[in-house]
């Protein structure tokens, strides 16, 4: 059922996307209380946390786990897991509460395009936590599975890890649009800025608006390379592995995905990597500018974010890999580092259950950063101050 979950959220992106292209909020002008696109996306994202909830409490309660030892977890392993369900159901429930503080100033007219794009920012850490919780499900699941031979469980351990990652593709998907959505909004805002700016009466403020819509431009060009890339790579991942998946059994072709999916990991870290550089480029250029914004725990808050995609998953890796490479002695050296020692340690299965709580844990830490990076009662959502042109704000002599 989990692999089903990691296609329904990727049909139903698209199908979402194209809906709030035609009718986001309103349809022949009647306000769409429960049928836009993101109430449709929240019942869609609770609809599959309660079947990864589920399958996690049926393997919770079996009485007759796996005896093979790759599928021994180790005794501080299930109590890390345990709250997962409860913190997801937290995360989603934040997050819907503070999107429909957004929605709400959209339905009464206030800034509607900033704050759409706020929204989609917000709806992030909810798509990842449930879509861990659905990885975090299918491989409990198989540590319960009544399996007697070492080669029907590598077999099944390969399907299911297959399944596992494919989770973590479709939320990589929606955590790249989130990331083209924040720096479309944050370069809107400073374009509507320096162009008010433009229009002031005073000569030395046109001057200095007008040098900085040139560096504008240049800097929107190059975030839109680094965004777009990433998108794109998302989406073709994305894209693949279910076809994969669906038309190519992993247990049969596993070299072949492996194969795959490696070459997009590599391609998804460059993109996402890209990504990041931009928008530091664009924070570090009209930091100033952007006082207003609170910017600082908005690209924080998008920063950790974005390296849920790629590089803490790589860096995880990595330390196993140099691990298994390294002489006995230096082994026993790095199993006796705190934290590390135990992660370089810890058998595939196990990896992705811990790796898997890890992300639920930090997606409830981003929403909590999201409550005082994104209040829906900015005043930069509906009066944007003028600048000297040095950063320093000054009276709007105009309005």
């Amino acid at each position: 059922m989990l692999l089903e979950s990691s296609l329904v959220l990727f049909v139903g992106l698209f199908v979402l996307f194209f809906s709030r292209l035609l009718c986001p909020w309103k349809l022949c002008g009647a306000w769409l209380e429960f049928a836009n696109y993101c109430s449709l996306l929240y019942a869609l994202l609770t609809f599959l946390f309660v079947v990864s909830f589920v399958s996690f409490l049926r393997s919770a309660f079996d009485r007759h786990p796996c005896e093979l030892p790759a599928a021994a977890l180790s005794s501080w392993i299930k109590p890390f897991m345990w709250p997962t369900p409860f913190v997801t159901a937290i995360t989603l429930a934040f997050c819907a509460s503070q999107t429909f503080t957004h929605v709400n100033e959209i339905k009464r007219g206030a800034a509607p395009v900033k704050h759409d794009r706020a929204v989609q920012i917000l709806i992030l850490p909810s798509v990842y936590a449930v879509m861990a919780m659905c990885a975090l499900a299918r491989v409990f699941d198989l540590t319960v599975h009544d399996i007697t031979t070492e080669e029907d469980w590598n077999k099944t351990e390969k399907v299911v890890l297959s399944r596992s990652e494919t989770c973590y593709v479709v939320a990589e998907l929606y955590e790249a649009w989130a990331l083209y959505q924040f720096a479309k909004l944050t370069l809107e805002v400073l374009q509507e800025c320096f162009a008010r700016q433009e229009a002031s009466n005073d000569d030395e403020q046109r001057a200095a608006a007008r040098s900085l819509l040139h560096a504008h431009q240049a800097v929107e060009s190059l975030t839109w390379i680094g965004t777009w890339m990433f998108f794109v790579v998302c989406v073709l991942h994305a894209g693949w592995s279910l076809w994969l998946l669906c038309f190519q059994t992993a247990s049969t072709n596993w070299e072949t995905y492996e194969k795959h999916m490696l070459a997009f990991s590599a391609a998804g870290t460059v993109a996402s990597g890209t990504a990041i550089f931009n928008i530091a480029v664009v924070e570090r250029t009209f930091g100033h500018q952007l006082a207003f914004y609170s910017p600082l725990m908005k690209f924080l808050s998008v920063k950790v974010l974005v390296s849920f995609a790629f590089f803490q998953n790589g860096i995880f890796h990595a330390l196993q890999g140099l691990y298994a490479t390294v002489p006995g002695n230096v082994q026993g050296a790095f199993r006796d580092i705190p934290i590390l020692g135990t992660f370089m340690t810890l058998s595939t299965v196990q990896f992705d259950l811990v790796y898997a709580a890890l992300i639920i844990y930090e997606s409830l830490i981003v929403t909590c950063l999201h409550w005082w990076a994104w209040s829906a009662k900015e005043e930069w959502y509906d009066n944007l101050p003028l600048h000297d042109g040095y950063g320093s704000l000054t009276k709007d002599t105009q309005h």
